[in-house]
């Protein structure tokens, strides 16, 4: 596998910083069912970077400045802690248990003893957690995993991080859970979920990357075969703080 590749860079105009990198194979976009797909030709990268390189926040992001849940009052101990399998570079965090929503975390010298982690990859919040111990290192996967996708028919999916993974009865389980209307269970009468036979579950061999998409829930049910979809974006973490 090749190392991560950096080939351009930052636009930022809403916070978001836009870079385009290699991750073993060209990064490309779109997504939809094969057969309806769009003519988009690589799938797009979209690297959330919410803070500056001095560690400021940017402007059109935002944090709570609460701890989320009362065991992190005292300050959170992330020694267990470990890089984000969706970050794009070294710096970032993610502090277990998952309940405390501490999965995609920014350590920045303008918030000292503090944490700062991702609400949703569609929001421009963050959540605070004061810290009492940070792991000695955190450093990225070479290939990291998308920490969410949009498919070319306009469902979005997010990565469970934590949990127990609904599964069928052909081995596949359920890697990636659906956040919109498109692909929810009240508009297409079932429980879908992007499928994985292990790994990624994202098939990264052509610029524009490709998923499974299946019905999940009892594990020896035999649920029709499930179709391929092109990935429109897909969502990763950067660390912009030098």
């Amino acid at each position: 596998m090749s190392t991560l590749k950096r080939s351009v860079a930052l636009t930022a105009t809403t916070g978001l910083a836009a870079l385009s990198f290699t991750l073993g194979n060209p990064l490309s976009a779109s997504a939809a069912p094969i057969e309806t797909q769009a003519k988009q030709k690589a799938t797009k990268i979209v690297a959330l970077s919410p803070f500056r390189p001095s560690g400021a926040l940017k402007k059109a992001w935002q944090t709570d400045a609460r701890p989320r849940d009362s065991a992190s009052e005292n300050g959170l101990d992330c020694s267990d802690g470990s890089s984000p399998a969706w970050a794009l570079n070294d710096g970032m965090y993610q502090c277990p248990p998952s309940l405390l929503g501490a999965d995609a975390c920014w350590s920045s010298p303008k918030y000292v003893g503090q944490l700062l982690c991702l609400e949703s990859p569609w929001s421009r919040s963050l959540n605070h957690h004061q810290v009492r111990v940070l792991p000695a290192k955190s450093k990225a996967l070479k290939r990291p995993q998308p920490l969410a996708l949009e498919l070319t028919d306009g469902s979005q999916w997010l990565l469970k991080t934590s949990g127990t993974r609904s599964g069928r009865k052909d081995g596949l389980l359920g890697i990636y859970t659906c956040v919109n209307k498109v692909c929810s269970e009240k508009t297409t009468g079932k429980n879908l979920a992007v499928l994985s036979a292990g790994g990624h579950g994202v098939n990264r061999s052509k610029p524009l990357w490709s998923v499974r998409v299946g019905e999940v829930g009892d594990g020896d049910v035999a649920y029709p075969a499930p179709k391929r979809y092109k990935v429109k974006k897909a969502w990763f973490i950067h660390n912009n703080i030098k």
